[in-house]
């Protein structure tokens, strides 16, 4: 095969694509490269299939129940399902690899009473893709906004050999403000 030809062939298969479906009819991106592929949804930013071509297998936890975007989760409607607050929100969108951030386990009643969840925002609210210059190996880069952290958190995930993915998380934290509650992050 011509080296353009080749070029462009792995252009093709090594690539980062927006899908409709990604589990349960959940959107999100999938980082394709010629040995299989990466997906993450954007309901909660989860890791969610690490698949092999050779295999078909996805390694990574499936619910064995139907899941729904975090940021649709309502208690009035989605309580038999997926469980009270501060659980509730978080179970229904779970799926493969979960990142716990701004804090780790549950949150205390003065902030299950305002809304927190359990493993804090990043697993909760939506995920987008940034925009990246174009890279040697495909490369997934996509953030969160935690308005209650008043943090951005954001992750990339690469193609990288020998290793199959590298993936590395950024915080560009808020300045810190007295009295604010300590804080365990988990990525």
């Amino acid at each position: 095969m011509p080296k353009s030809t080749l070029s462009k062939h792995l252009r093709r298969i090594s690539s980062v694509n927006h899908e409709s479906n990604i589990v349960d009819g959940r959107p999100g991106y999938r980082l394709n490269s010629s040995w299989g592929h990466v997906s993450v949804l954007e309901g909660g930013g989860h890791i969610c299939e690490l698949v092999l071509n050779s295999t078909v297998i996805n390694p990574l936890w499936k619910p064995t129940w139907k899941t729904i975007d975090p940021p649709a989760y309502k208690p009035s409607k989605h309580l038999r399902v997926y469980g009270p607050q501060p659980e509730g929100k978080l179970l229904s969108g779970i799926a493969g690899h979960s990142i716990s951030f701004d804090y780790f386990g549950p949150p205390s009643l003065e902030e299950i009473a305002a809304g927190h969840s359990t493993h804090g925002e990043a697993p909760v609210v939506r995920w987008k893709k940034q925009l990246t210059r174009e890279t040697p190996r495909p490369t997934l880069v996509y953030s969160a906004r935690l308005p209650r952290a008043q943090m951005l958190l954001q992750r990339s995930i690469s193609r990288e050999l020998p290793r199959i993915f590298a993936m590395q998380p950024t915080s560009l934290a808020k300045a810190s403000t007295a009295g604010e509650p300590h804080r365990n992050w988990m990525c």
